[in-house]
């Protein structure tokens, strides 16, 4: 779904960039569109925290626009009672510690709220929290597609580009779990 969508908004996809920094150096439309996309790359964890170590997060979906302007998108499922809960909160620091603009897609039932299994909801408030605070209004999170699929449409606004963090949040982003 999220690959066509971003086909449909004029992304042409890289099949061969495996890194954000091949994605960087791979200019390879004919035509001008208005960024491409890669599937499954790594980005460089560049929180002070992991400089010197050469870490890596794997991303689902890395895009880069015009401007070069990099967005990530993570997308988190969870149907039944796992270990998702934790995958989700390791993902979510690792987003966070690209320092790159990201968005997280993290669907699925609440436990206890919409089905018998599913997601935690007291892990889901604190992700919301985590990524709020410590993602200094980098890391937009999404419950429903809908929302996901408005956010594509219009270009993937993120802070920087004439609006704060908080007004994209507000006007994109699901304000809880």
């Amino acid at each position: 779904m999220i690959r066509n969508l971003l086909q449909i908004q004029g992304y042409s996809r890289n099949y061969h960039a495996k890194t954000l920094e091949q994605l960087k150096e791979a200019r390879t439309t004919l035509f001008p569109v208005n960024g491409q996309f890669a599937e499954q790359c790594k980005v460089r964890l560049l929180a002070p925290y992991h400089l010197g170590a050469d870490r890596r997060a794997l991303v689902d979906f890395v895009m880069l626009n015009r401007g070069d302007d990099v967005v990530l998108l993570s997308i988190k499922s969870q149907q039944s009672d796992g270990t998702a809960d934790e995958k989700l909160e390791f993902e979510t620091q690792q987003l966070i510690a690209t320092e790159q603009p990201a968005a997280m897609l993290v669907f699925g039932p609440v436990r206890g709220r919409d089905a018998e299994t599913g997601w935690r909801l007291h892990v889901l408030e604190e992700i919301w929290e985590r990524a709020r605070h410590f993602g200094s209004g980098r890391v937009l999170l999404f419950r429903n597609t809908e929302k996901l699929t408005r956010w594509i449409q219009h270009g993937m606004p993120v802070a920087g580009r004439g609006t704060t963090s908080a007004e994209i949040f507000s006007r994109y982003c699901d304000r809880q779990p």
